[in-house]
């Protein structure tokens, strides 16, 4: 998730953590490169996916660099399919990306949030009804009490 905190800060370490490692660099480079380019609209399914597909050969890559220059054996393949992230992260993701858009667009008046009057009856609600306040005249006894 490259919008992650923990990817963020885990790229931010590389310059620092490799710096003796010009393959890494380089990679780490090329990664961030691409990060700063717009991916195209979602909508453009073909052109989106093989940016995405790019994007993901990139850190796979720096992934790779960073395993040889800890002599640590993993296969490129490994890496590029062997995370996992949950599906609810990814929907949760989802979700708040369009809640912040459609607040966005609301606040900015490029939408409206539709409202409608509504009269609650008595027999609508979680608490009964109130006890009905009857008002009757004072026996003698309460008066002279």
């Amino acid at each position: 998730m490259p919008i992650h905190v923990d990817h963020v800060g885990a790229l931010n370490l590389v310059e620092i953590e490799f710096v003796k490692y010009p393959m890494v660099i380089n990679a780490w480079k090329a990664y961030l490169a691409n990060l700063g380019e717009k991916l195209p609209p979602s909508e453009q399914r073909e052109k989106y996916e093989v940016a995405i597909k790019r994007r993901d050969s990139l850190l796979t890559k720096l992934i790779s660099e960073i395993a040889v220059a800890l002599r640590v054996q993993v296969e490129q393949l490994d890496i590029l399919e062997g995370n996992y992230i949950p599906q609810g992260w990814t929907d949760d993701d989802w979700d708040n990306r369009q809640i912040r858009k459609g607040l966005i667009n609301l606040l900015h008046g490029r939408s409206a949030l539709l409202t409608q009057v509504h009269i609650p009856s008595e027999a609508i609600g979680p608490y009964p009804p109130a006890p009905s306040q009857k008002k009757s005249a004072p026996s003698l006894a309460s008066v002279n009490g």
